[in-house]
């Protein structure tokens, strides 16, 4: 499945999905998520909608293939 636009519940639920947490905001523009297991943070800006540059970034990130994120 390729990637498409995705507003900003549909990414958090994805990313609790892969086992993410909210940790805490950072400031106004982003939040910080990690993950328990790994221990690995990830910084989440505080779009609407999140374009597809900004949903590879975020897959990279991730160490995901985009059509697996999309999946989730």
């Amino acid at each position: 499945m390729k990637l498409k636009p995705l507003k900003r519940k549909q990414v958090i639920r994805k990313l609790k999905k892969l086992g993410y947490e909210f940790d805490r905001s950072a400031s106004k523009h982003y939040e910080i998520w990690w993950h328990p297991t790994t221990r690995k943070r990830l910084p989440v800006p505080n779009y609407n909608e999140f374009g597809i540059p900004l949903l590879q970034e975020i897959c990279g990130e991730l160490k995901i293939r985009p059509s697996d994120f999309m999946e989730v």
